[in-house]
């Protein structure tokens, strides 16, 4: 508490209180100057002036008279009580609060449990088409969309609507092209074919191949679409 407002509580004059404050500190050893500062006055000239801790305001009030003494103990505490943390409303304050806060914790951890549980039958379920995946990515060779969809155990249209909104494939007149990216980086293939037609003529062809790296990659997206769907 400052100096200044010890005398505005007290009533005593400013410079009264100052040489009470210096007198004290004297008394019992302490150096004044690390509670000492300036403000400046009504005409602007500085003055001096002590910020006391607790402890140091209580023992300089103790030699005032007791009306003195409770106005200044009232304002500590006030300001103690405005500065004091607000309760975590987490803190149960009754015991009803208590078994609620019990009863809400039990309830997340079963959730939890049952989240993991649900995982874990996922895991064991998708376990067998997963190596399925893992030995086809090892494989060489490619196939065509039809047995792609077969091996990936989907609807061949819906294989072909996904690979076209990943950007797998695009449309092009009666046939579908890979993207020139997905062959660069092996997951799909064009196959030259060679159609045999009635009129004895031959003609070629360039067909959509799904390599077993394709394979494999199109199995795990499609495993996290189908989980997030």
């Amino acid at each position: 508490m400052s100096s200044r407002e010890i005398s505005a509580l007290t009533g005593k004059k400013h410079f009264h209180v100052v040489r009470d404050i210096e007198k004290m500190l004297q008394d019992i050893g302490c150096d004044a100057s690390k509670f000492g500062c300036v403000y400046l006055d009504a005409k602007g000239e500085q003055r001096k002036c002590y910020n006391l801790p607790k402890n140091l305001t209580l023992n300089l009030i103790t030699g005032y008279r007791s009306d003195l003494r409770l106005k200044v103990i009232d304002r500590w505490l006030e300001l103690e009580a405005s500065t004091s943390p607000v309760p975590d409303p987490r803190v149960p304050r009754t015991l009803s609060e208590a078994l609620r806060l019990a009863a809400d914790q039990q309830d997340r951890i079963a959730a939890q449990a049952d989240t993991i549980a649900q995982q874990q039958v996922r895991i064991e379920r998708d376990a067998p088409k997963v190596s399925a995946l893992a030995r086809i990515a090892g494989t060489e060779g490619s196939i065509d969309m039809r047995q792609a969809a077969k091996n990936l155990q989907v609807n061949p249209i819906l294989l072909r609507n996904f690979m076209r909104d990943q950007r797998w494939i695009y449309r092009k007149g009666e046939h579908w092209l890979a993207y020139q990216t997905k062959l660069d980086s092996g997951l799909l293939e064009h196959k030259l074919v060679t159609l045999h037609q009635e009129s004895g003529r031959t003609k070629i062809v360039t067909r959509l191949r799904v390599t077993a790296k394709g394979i494999s990659r199109l199995g795990e997206m499609l495993h996290g679409w189908g989980a997030a769907r």
